[in-house]
């Protein structure tokens, strides 16, 4: 062994420079001759204490910078011994030793480091499969895909039963009858559900439906469960798909208990109505073998009928200001009692479901002595809807308007006619005046001068022609006598004769003995007519508008 005279550290006969400092080493034979034999027996233990030695022993890293000894020549020679092939040679030495004699503490960091990636590469890998299993196991669950087979009916044997699936939600209301109800919503991926026999249709991935619980009662019921116990229901859903094996779902409704005996209202549709009759129909429909009370009074057997299940009673609602209130009790041996109350309030104005109509019993009517006349007819309308009046100003006066008690529209009104002759009336629905009719009241009453006192004559209305043909106001409502010497060459003559809603219109030359003509327009009240084209005729007739360029007469024969 060589000793460093800079550090003291032993070195191998073979070493040039210094294993801990790099010092040259000058290489002595009786040096090696005397240490030669404890160097091999103590070799191993001398690599173990260099390797194990403190940190601050180690080997100083090479640098540019020059270290205490700033020999010159010292520095060449260190150099060399650094570039030279011995050099390298013992650094090719003492590498395999360095693994003989243990671990550096270099090489146990490197050891922590490379198990903690180790560990840490282990978690990650154990996450990745704990989310993709998830994720698989949700999509199988929501939204699995479906694999449609090339045939429309694949085998039984070979296909999988559960590509279809189902998920089921369920809540509970009551409807307005107070009877209980189940909503129900279907999650699919099918096209079609079915459930008690019923089919629904699948729209984006959703079927809804509702069960009555009259309905799972009935069918679902098991027969040990008696009136007004409660149990739960497991109902079957069946998904369908062209293509794919028919899928099967169970959900349970639990608490079904005895639902009150069924029953539908048919008139009137609602327990709170208003009616517009003095006779009301109530009437509905419920569980054939019922019993039937009203206010207390029994009447199953007067007016229910039992093959059918309908109950309908006519009840009496004249005009009142207090409501009509009917206490309806259904009992049935296999449902719960069901009570409810009719409440119907009368009144007058016109039913937003009746088509409103306007029928008149006559088109011809007769003043009294008084002047007054009494118009009846139907209206269905609003009863202030209904209104009466002259046309041209025709004097009408409206005295009074009364509608029957039971609610049909029928009517009677009483109008005040001042004008001597016939008076043309409109009568109409004021807030629909495409409802109307027209009539026509006589009045010869002695108060207004009565017939004898006509002197007007056909001369008047040639010589006021132009004026009563152009202007509809002119002489509107006069007494006029057409034809007043019927022999007479200044007579009336029927050009023609028409049939008309009245009985028959005439157009009438009215200057016969003339070389030219003076058409007139004249419509006769009544029913029958014996006069023919050519025949004289004297009417007695008052003004009423103009009719294609004549003027227009209301009249009546004499």
């Amino acid at each position: 062994m060589i000793i460093c005279p800079r550090c003291g550290t032993k070195n191998n006969d073979n070493f040039n420079c210094c294993y801990n400092c790099g010092t040259p080493l000058n290489k002595q034979s009786n040096t090696k001759k005397e240490g030669q034999e404890d160097e091999a027996a103590t070799y191993e233990q001398e690599q173990e204490e260099i390797y194990d030695a403190p940190v601050e022993n180690e080997p100083e890293e090479y640098s540019e910078e020059p270290d205490e000894y700033d020999d010159s020549s010292e520095d060449e020679d260190i150099s060399s011994v650094y570039s030279s092939s011995a050099y390298r040679n013992q650094q090719t030495i003492i590498s395999p030793s360095s693994k003989k004699s243990g671990t550096s503490p270099k090489k146990k960091r490197n050891e922590v480091y490379l198990s903690r990636a180790i560990a840490l590469a282990v978690v990650l890998l154990i996450v990745i499969i704990v989310i993709w299993g998830t994720i698989k196991l949700l999509d199988h669950w929501f939204s699995g895909p479906i694999k449609p087979t090339d045939t429309p009916t694949p085998d039984v044997a070979t296909h999988d039963p559960y590509e279809l699936n189902a998920k089921v939600f369920s809540h509970y209301d009551t409807d307005i009858n107070g009877d209980k109800f189940f909503k129900v919503t279907v999650q699919t991926n099918g096209d079609k559900v079915f459930i008690m026999n019923k089919e629904y249709p699948v729209e984006n991935g959703e079927a809804s439906m509702i069960l009555t619980q009259y309905d799972i009662y009935r069918t679902y019921r098991p027969s040990y469960i008696q009136k007004g116990e409660k149990f739960d229901a497991e109902i079957p859903v069946t998904v369908r798909k062209e293509g794919y094996q028919d899928y099967t779902y169970k959900f349970t409704l639990k608490d079904i208990t005895t639902p009150m005996v069924p029953f539908e209202l048919i008139s009137p549709t609602d327990f709170n109505a208003i009616v517009y009759k003095t006779s009301t129909t109530i009437s509905f429909q419920t569980q054939s073998g019922s019993r039937i009370y009203i206010n207390g009074d029994e009447f199953t057997d007067t007016n229910f009928n039992s093959d059918s299940g309908i109950f309908s009673m006519d009840i009496l609602t004249p005009p009142s200001e207090d409501p009509y209130r009917y206490e309806v009790t259904i009992e049935s041996d296999e449902y719960l009692t069901r009570t409810f109350l009719y409440e119907l309030t009368r009144s007058s104005d016109h039913d937003p479901e009746q088509t409103k109509v306007l029928e008149l019993d006559n088109i011809l009517w007769t003043a009294g002595a008084d002047n007054t006349v009494k118009i009846t007819g139907k209206f269905t309308g609003a009863q202030a809807d209904l209104q009466f009046y002259g046309v041209n100003t025709q004097r009408v006066t409206t005295q009074s308007i009364t509608f029957d008690e039971d609610g049909n529209g029928s009517f009677e009104a009483v109008l005040e006619c001042t004008l001597l002759g016939w008076t043309e009336i409109l009568v109409e629905c004021k807030t629909d005046l495409g409802i109307h009719e027209t009539i026509y009241v006589k009045n010869l009453s002695d108060s207004l001068g009565g017939i004898k006192k006509i002197t007007t004559t056909s001369w008047g209305i040639n010589s006021n022609y132009n004026d009563l043909a152009k202007d509809e106001t002119k002489y509107a409502g006069q007494w006029f006598v057409i034809g007043l010497k019927l022999n007479s060459e200044d007579s009336a003559v029927i050009k023609d004769i028409t049939k008309v809603e009245t009985g028959y219109a005439l157009t009438v030359n009215i200057t016969p003995s003339k070389d030219y003509e003076t058409l007139i327009w004249v419509e006769l009240c009544t029913d029958t007519f014996t006069k023919n084209v050519g025949d004289k005729v004297k009417i007695f007739a008052n003004r009423s508008l103009s009719y294609e360029g004549m003027p227009r007469f209301l009249a009546i024969v004499y």
